[in-house]
Parts: structure tokens; sequence; C-alpha cells
């Protein structure tokens, strides 16, 4: 059962996410879920779209990505965001 729910593109989507993944794969993350120990936590986030939302989190459950020319700018925004160092050198890899 998931225990963090994004809520992007100002309210109209939401997105589930499990808080352990997103820990070891962010240090943002990390700190934002270490300070907040609810059971269930909702965060909102701006500038994120849920199809973006969805490649944070296939990167921090698997290591893995989906990379389209459509999509490597905004998942660099996003890796940027969220401290991601790893995803970070992954997207400029695909860009270059």
């Amino acid at each position: 059962m998931s225990d963090v729910t994004f809520i992007l593109e100002n309210g109209n989507a939401l997105f589930t996410a499990h808080r352990m993944f997103l820990m070891t794969a962010s240090p943002l993350f990390q700190k934002i879920l270490t300070e907040n120990n609810q059971k269930q936590l909702n965060i909102k986030i701006d500038q994120i779209s849920k199809s973006i939302m969805k490649e944070i989190c296939r990167y921090a459950y698997t290591e893995d990505v989906k990379f389209t020319d459509e999509n490597k700018f905004d998942v660099l925004f996003a890796a940027t965001k969220f401290e991601m160092k790893n995803l970070i050198e992954k997207t400029i890899e695909f860009i270059c």
C-alpha cells in the first residue's frame, strides 16, 4: 500500500508512491519524508506533470527510465528539482 500521494497539475492529478523507494532515490525526498512521520503523506508539487512523476518514480523503484525526445528535458528538470544525481547524469547522457 502506498504511503505518499503527490498532488500534481494544480490538483488535477494524483500519483501515489512508497516512501521507502523515494527516500533511497532522492536526498530531498529523504529529508521531506523523515521530517513528516505521518502514515499517509500528501505532497503538492508544482511544475511536474503526472507523466514525468511516473518516470521519476519508475527510476526510484527500478533505476530505469523511459526517455523520449519529448520528455528528456522535463525529466532533467524534475531530477534536478528532487536532487537525484544519478538520474541527472543518466538524463544528460541520453540528451548528449
